[in-house]
């Protein structure tokens, strides 16, 4: 060790001072140092840890939001079909009215005696032309030798399911 006060020529004060150090306190300046480290890199963990769950939760609600956008999406799509659909049942609508009114305009009795005697040229029969026939009405409807396969059964539904009830119990 030196002497007190005095400093050697070219050294600077804290140079003296790292030689006057005692062991016991290096082990200390480097325990010290070491929990330093480790409490920079501790420190360092954690805000990875919070960089990442950041980022995580940031790519979460950026995956909801296109969900959102593309439900939505979805939804004016699915309202654009619904007009076209509605668009075209109205079409459809209104070419069967307009198809309609022409096939009562053109079953019309009256429509019918013009065109047929107009354009097709034809004419009532005279009376000697009609010949009247007489039809007796026949009965179309036989039954021969039919059996009924089923007996009509007259209990009531309650009874009925009330029997049910019991057999499955095994009451009767």
């Amino acid at each position: 060790m030196r002497p007190a006060g005095r400093i050697r020529a070219g050294a600077l004060p804290d140079d003296d001072y790292k030689e006057q150090r005692h062991p016991d306190m290096e082990d200390q300046d480097d325990a010290s140092q070491k929990s330093a480290v480790i409490r920079e890199l501790q420190i360092k963990r954690r805000h990875k840890k919070i960089k990442s769950g950041l980022l995580l939760k940031l790519a979460l609600l950026f995956v909801l939001g296109l969900l959102v956008v593309f439900r939505y999406a979805s939804i004016t799509e699915m309202g654009y079909q619904v007009n076209s659909a509605k668009t075209t049942y109205e079409t459809l609508k209104s070419d069967n009215d307009r198809m309609e009114v022409n096939l009562t305009r053109k079953v019309n009795l009256t429509e019918v005696s013009v065109i047929a005697s107009q354009k097709l040229g034809m004419q009532k029969p005279q009376p000697y032309q009609i010949v009247r026939i007489s039809v007796e009405p026949v009965d179309q409807t036989e039954l021969l030798n039919v059996e009924l396969t089923k007996e009509l059964d007259e209990t009531p539904w309650y009874e009925k399911l009330l029997q049910q009830v019991k057999s499955f119990l095994g009451l009767m």
